[in-house]
Parts: structure tokens; sequence; C-alpha cells
């Protein structure tokens, strides 16, 4: 035999046992997560954002390729799509390995498109980050990415944009991205089951925190989370809870996750600055919103009737933490109407705060409650730093700001109870994104006391695309095998409190941020991210008549301003 065909020989062999190997490769991935382009009531879904000024639709065929053209209206250099999925559940990686992501698409007009991949641990911290420029072709091409695994990795994510510019013939189609891993490089994860004998099972007929639980007792601030803004039974337990905190813990200052300007309305009839016809505007600001009117009046009224029999010094102060509105002016004349008709504050004291030169702080009839004064203080500063062009952006570094700053008036044994989605109070952060919860455990450590309120199954309330659309009720998927869900279903308890150390292990939990329909409810969660969990079996929403609401509420505020000339 010649070299020639000896060569020959050996080269086919080569080729047939490398198509023997990817074969038997291919048939050793199994398919981890995958997008689906699915789109309801003119809203994008699946974890993806696209222009609002472009153009877009999904295929009919068979809904995993999304396609987008060009826009006349699209923004030079801006992004035509941005495809976001968020911390997806692995199984556990049990030896090292790699994850490959495939990404089908296919360009014109010259846009740029990047995948930028990362793998995180048990803590939420990145272990290894790959950006990957996906090819260009105006036929379909395969791009694939490989990112390594080991027993540290728990999740993976990854981020998909394309920028796109003024060529008009530009268009670019994505099939959806698949996730495979390896069959021999996982296992199946544990089945783990409550100890019932280390959970505190919470009773209609008891108070939960009349109970010693040392945390709690020992904490300045208190973080009560939820997973949704639109549980009626989450809000209910939260309210109860707080009661309880302000009876038996002394909690202090109820923080909420709500425009500052707009709380100072809730906080002026808490004291009893103001009298009931504020509750009218309490219920307009907040029927858009992703809160209870009637439940919220409750509880103000509740804290009205208590502050009557406390001392200045001893009343429960309601707070907002959050960014004010974009009508903060509004709100701030309408408190302050409230406090001239009660004899607070003169005329002459609407021209000072115009200004930026009337202080709280040098009222007569105000300076000696601290809180108040502090808090009123606050939102003269925001109104100042509104005209001034106010950057929203730092959100959970000033919520941390203003938090601290009101916590100075509290006395050793006084506490604050902070209301906000759970994303907010997480002790640890994520990619960079410092959230309040980190802020507060870098300050105080395990001064600070961070739960979240969790539900098995059920209903909530949640938002169509984004603020100006409509509320929609929404269900909760079935929980995944090893989260924290599944896991207090099995216990058989309706409603309990557990110390994150005394749970086992879990690797998610629901959480549903606003705009979030149709998105997954369950991604990888660290347990480290609370303190404890509090646990209700089953979620109601509460009724909202929200259909075109925001634009009629929208239209009221500006014909108020409009009247206004103080400011």
């Amino acid at each position: 035999m010649s070299l020639t065909k000896l060569l020959q020989h050996v080269f086919t062999i080569l080729c047939f046992t490398m198509m023997v190997y990817n074969c038997k490769a291919q048939s050793d991935l199994i398919e981890i997560d995958k997008i689906e382009f699915h789109f309801l009531d003119n809203c994008r879904w699946g974890d993806i954002l696209v222009a609002r000024n472009s153009s877009f639709n999904v295929s009919q065929d068979d809904k995993n390729t999304l396609e987008l053209k060009y826009s006349n209206t699209f923004t030079t250099g801006g992004m035509f799509v941005d495809i976001y999925r968020p911390k997806i559940l692995l199984p556990h990686v049990k030896k090292k390995s790699s994850a490959i992501l495939n990404i089908e698409a296919k360009m014109t007009g010259g846009g740029k498109m990047k995948c930028v991949i990362k793998s995180i641990n048990e803590s939420e911290q990145i272990i290894s980050e790959k950006t990957h420029e996906l090819k260009s072709s105006e036929h379909w091409k395969l791009n694939t990415i490989r990112i390594p695994l080991d027993q540290n990795v728990k999740t993976i994510t990854y981020h998909i944009t394309y920028h796109g510019h003024e060529n008009p013939l530009q268009k670019v189609s994505i099939k959806s991205p698949v996730l495979l891993i390896r069959k021999n490089s996982i296992t199946p994860a544990p089945t783990n089951n409550i100890d019932k004998n280390k959970i505190i099972p919470i009773y209609e007929s008891e108070l939960l925190y009349a109970k010693p639980i040392s945390p709690l007792i020992n904490s300045t601030i208190i973080g009560l989370g939820e997973p949704t803004h639109g549980s009626k039974t989450v809000k209910k337990i939260r309210y109860d809870v707080t009661k309880e905190l302000i009876e038996h813990q002394n909690a202090k200052i109820i923080a909420m996750e709500c425009p500052t300007d707009l709380a100072l309305i809730f906080d002026s009839y808490a004291q009893g600055y103001s009298d009931e016809s504020s509750l009218e505007i309490i219920k307009q600001n907040t029927s858009f919103g992703m809160e209870d009117g009637d439940m919220l009046v409750s509880f103000l009224n509740w804290v009205r009737d208590l502050n009557t029999s406390r001392t200045i010094h001893r009343r429960v102060h309601i707070v907002g933490i959050d960014s004010p509105t974009y009508y903060i002016d509004t709100n701030i004349f309408e408190n302050c109407i409230y406090l001239y008709q009660k004899g607070y504050i003169t005329k002459n004291d609407f021209a000072l705060i115009k200004t930026g030169q009337f202080s709280v702080f040098n009222n007569e009839r105000l300076k000696d409650d601290r809180i108040y004064s502090t808090y009123f203080d606050q939102n003269l500063r925001f109104l100042q730093e509104r005209k001034n062009n106010y950057n929203r952006s730092q959100r959970d570094s000033l919520m941390t700001v203003k938090t601290l700053e009101l916590q100075k008036n509290l006395a050793a044994n006084e506490k604050i109870v902070i209301m906000a989605h759970s994303e907010h109070l997480s002790r640890i952060n994520y990619d960079k994104q410092r959230n309040l919860g980190h802020y507060l455990a870098t300050e105080l450590g395990h001064k600070y006391h961070s739960i979240t309120i969790q539900f098995g199954i059920g209903t909530y309330l949640q938002d169509s695309c984004f603020i100006a659309g409509d509320i929609l009720v929404d269900t909760l998927p079935p929980a995944p095998a090893n989260s924290f869900e599944n896991l207090a279903l099995r216990s058989g308890y309706d409603l309990f409190y557990s110390l994150t150390e005394d749970l086992p292990e879990f690797d998610s939990y629901a959480s549903i941020p606003r705009y979030h329909l149709g998105k997954p409810a369950f991604n990888y969660m660290s347990k480290k991210r609370f303190d404890a969990f509090v646990f209700a079996k089953e979620s109601n929403h509460f009724h909202q008549e929200m259909k075109n609401k925001y634009e009629t509420i929208q239209k009221k505020w500006m014909d108020k301003k409009s009247k206004i000339k103080f400011f």
C-alpha cells in the first residue's frame, strides 16, 4: 500500500471516529433551559425586551423564532433587542465539565450582537464570565458558547444584546437559545425535608412575635419582604406581624417601599396633623399602585388610634423611603394644606418652602416631633433636588441613607420595620447590584434581621407590560422539587416561621418583581439572602380595578398641579 493511500485510509478512519464521537457527545447532552418567545396582550414576554419604537413579530409557525426589523423612529446606536435569562436552575454538578449555550441567529444590515454568560456560586457571586461576539450572516448561523462547570457552580445566567443603527435594511432573527449540559456531569438534587421540631407554627389564636425569638429581640432594623406586591395574603400577614412588632418589640418607625412624598401624607394622618379628608387622596394615590388601599387605610387608622394614647416621643411613624414621585411638589403642597388647616404652619411658610428656606426644626409647633421633622425635612430636600434633575438611578442607596438618617432619632431599644419587596431586603448582592438589605447588613451586621414571606400556591396581581398598563391576575406555577415552597408544602403546616439556619438546603424560591408577567417565578436564589422565612400555604390576590386607571389619576394630578401657584 502506497503512503498516499495509507494516509487516505487513516484520514477516513479518523473522520469516522470523530463523527461517532460527536454523535455520542451530542447524545450525552441534555437540555436544561430554553426560551420561548411567546407574546400576549401586546406585551413582550419570555425574558426579552425590545425597543418600543422598533417593529417586531414572532414567527407564527413554531413560536421559537424572534424576528426584528428596522423602524423609522429607531434611535441611532440604540439597543434593538435585549434578551436576559436570570439564574437558571441547574441540577447538582458532581464533576468538572462545561455548559453549552447554542444561539442560532441571522442578521442583515451590519448590526452587532453579543452574549455575556456567567457561572455563579451558592453565594450568588460570579465564578467565571465569558463574552462572545455572535457571528453575523444573512443565513442561519449556529453560535456555540461554552462555560466551565464545577461543584461550586449553582446557576448560570446569560444576556444577549443586539445594537442597531439607522440602516433601513437591517434585520435580526434569533431562534430560541438552548442551554445544554452533559448527563454524566450532573446528579439529581437530594430530597430534603423540613425538621418540624425547628420551625415555629403560627396559628390565628396566637401571636408569633410574643414568642422569645432572640434575633428579633436583638435586632435594630427588621425587613419584612414580600415576593410579589400583588398578594393580599402576604400583605395581611405583614401588617399583622408589624402590629405585633409595634406592640411587643417597640417598633417605632414603619418604613415602606413607597414614594417619600406620598407617605408624608400617610404620616401626617397617623400623627393627627390631618383629618379624615386626607384619606381620599391616600386612596387615589394608591389605586394605581400594587397596594390594597382598604388594608392600608385600616392600618393607618390603627396606628392613628394607638398614637392618641401615646406621648409625642412614643408615637409610631409611617415613612416612605423610596424615590419621590414626579409630583412631589403636588404631594408636599397637599400635605402643607393639612398642616395649615390645623394651624401647624402659616401662609408665610409656603413661600419659604418654595425657595427651600423653610426648616421644620425651627417650627415651634412641629420641632418636638423629631421623627416627623426629620422626615418632613427629607422631603423638602428632595423637592429642591427634584428641581435640579434629581437622579433616581441610585434607588437602594438612597433608601439606605433615608433609613439610617431616621434611625438616629430612635432610642437604643426602638426598632424600624421595613415593608418592601424581598429583592430589596436581601442581605447579599449579585453582580454589583447593591440593594437596601446588603447596605444595612454591611452597616449593622446581625442588628439587621431580614425576613421574606413566601407562599406555596395561589394567585396574585401582576402588571401588564409597564406602569401605564393593566393589572392582571397571575397564578404561581408549581414549585420546583428543590425549592423552599416545595419543602414547605410537604411540611403540612399552613403558616410557619423559621430561621434560615434551621432549614434544609434548597436552591430556589419565588421572586416576582413588577412587570414580570409571563417570566419565570422560580430562579436560583441563595438561602443566605434572608435570616428567616415565613411561609403561607396559599395566596389570594386583592381586588383592584386597574384598567386604564393610571391615565385617569395622572390627569387628576396634572389638573391639581396647574392650579397650584406656590410651586
